[in-house]
């Protein structure tokens, strides 16, 4: 072997060992990199669920539970794929906060989901049409419509029972035989609740509040049909 093909030999050596050098080098730098913006991204991804998520129970308690507020609405788990959003419910009533249900749910990079339990979480007795909150076991109050649910509210009239409780507070659904105004209820079956010990202020601007929601909704609905 001359002395030419062995320079030639030692150069390919040397080439193929500074080749290798540089591919580990850029192996070092890159994939710290890459690690990293794949991180981002994906926490992104998923902190965007979480926000949806959170916005969703915020959304849902306006709409479908404006009696029903929220202690907190944070971040119960986190881990790299995903975690879990927790939301301690109460009712307000007469100043008294009531424990009500909590609402669970799931978040990863690509979506959330709620909790069964949060849609399974009402026991409803339908011999008694009577309902109950699953976690806590306070009594749901119901509306009824008369058309649909005669037999269950024919008879369904606890107000004397609710005055006769001491030292309680109760949150109290009134269904009426005929269609009446605000002022009808303002004027007339308010003030006989008020003459058996239930106050009728709060429950005037509960009622308020209530026809307000029916109104919008209806208003968004009819707005969905004309587009």
């Amino acid at each position: 072997m001359d002395e030419a093909t062995k320079k030639m030999k030692k150069k390919i050596r040397k080439m193929k060992l500074q080749r290798l050098l540089l591919t580990i080098g850029l192996i070092i730098l890159l994939v710290p990199v890459i690690l990293a913006v794949i991180y981002k991204t994906t926490q992104n991804l998923a902190g965007n669920q979480s926000w949806q998520l959170m916005n969703d129970f915020e959304v849902k308690e306006e709409l479908l539970s404006p009696n029903i507020s929220s202690d907190d609405n944070y971040l119960s788990t986190t881990s790299f794929w995903g975690g879990t959003v927790t939301s301690h419910r109460y009712k307000e009533i007469d100043g008294y906060r009531i424990p009500w249900s909590t609402l669970i749910g799931n978040y990863s990079w690509s979506g959330y989901q709620e909790d069964a339990m949060n849609q399974a979480g009402v026991d409803y007795d339908e011999e008694t049409a009577q309902a109950y909150d699953r976690q806590t076991q306070q009594k749901i109050p119901l509306f009824y419509s008369l058309k649909h649910h005669y037999r269950a509210a024919a008879n369904l009239n606890q107000l004397k029972q609710i005055s006769q409780v001491k030292n309680s507070v109760a949150e109290v659904a009134l269904t009426f035989s005929k269609p009446l105004t605000y002022q009808q209820i303002k004027n007339y079956y308010l003030i006989q609740l008020n003459k058996i010990g239930i106050g009728w202020a709060q429950t005037i601007a509960e009622m308020r509040v209530i026809l307000i929601i029916i109104t919008w909704a209806f208003r968004l609905l009819m707005k969905s049909r004309i587009k």
